[in-house]
């Protein structure tokens, strides 16, 4: 919330560069900083819940089934949530606030704090992911998480499908670390540079015919 306070008064590509600004600025004096962060990072232990040990490794046992039900879990639960906001009338609003926010403030949306909503929601939703993440590698260092990766995760997040549940999901498998980049680097030999150049050509490709991504179509 206090990352999107800059960006209230500001609205479509100004509001991306004020975010991905602040957060160069806080990598920078923060995160890579080695007097505040250390080089070593941070370990993580657990999750553990209802007495249930849900650890992503224990031993020589790497990845286990039981973190990926949590994960599922996580997963199902968002998506869930998500459809019903998109379908309340806070939901409403922040489509209204999408499509024209002069026009969403004259039929009475309180733009602002539909903006702070939204940016705490999203907030939200990327710390469960940062937090599936952090467990599943152990220990925790600024660079899963520095602005590159972001960009990255946003550009995958927008050629599967940005403004639908099932682009995301789609998002997940094509992204670092999901089924697809596996296939290709397994099945072909492609490492992670080869998976840069596909993603970023199909994301131009993408954005030139067909704006709403990969499920696009599918949802036609």
């Amino acid at each position: 919330v206090i990352v999107g306070l800059p960006a209230l008064r500001v609205r479509g590509l100004p509001v991306a560069i004020v975010t991905l600004a602040t957060a160069v600025a806080l990598e920078a004096f923060w995160f890579a900083n080695s007097d505040f962060v250390g080089s070593s990072g941070k370990d993580v232990t657990g999750p553990e819940l209802f007495g249930l040990d849900l650890r992503a490794r224990v031993g020589l046992d790497f990845p286990r089934v039981q973190f990926g039900l949590l994960v599922l879990s996580v997963l199902i639960l968002v998506g869930v949530s998500v459809a019903k906001l998109r379908m309340s009338r806070l939901g409403s609003q922040m489509l209204a606030v999408r499509a024209n926010e002069r026009s969403a403030a004259g039929a009475g949306v309180a733009v602002v704090r539909v903006k702070i909503i939204a940016f705490a929601i999203g907030s939200f939703i990327a710390g469960l992911g940062g937090s599936m993440l952090a467990y599943f590698q152990g220990n925790v260092t600024f660079i899963s998480f520095s602005t590159f990766v972001g960009l990255t995760l946003f550009a995958t997040a927008y050629l599967a499908g940005i403004t639908s549940i099932s682009g995301g999901i789609v998002a997940g498998m094509i992204g670092i670390g999901g089924m697809v980049p596996l296939v290709l680097r397994e099945a072909f030999g492609m490492g992670g540079q080869w998976f840069a150049v596909i993603a970023g050509l199909g994301l131009v490709v993408t954005l030139i015919t067909n704006p709403e991504g990969i499920v696009g179509p599918v949802h036609q």
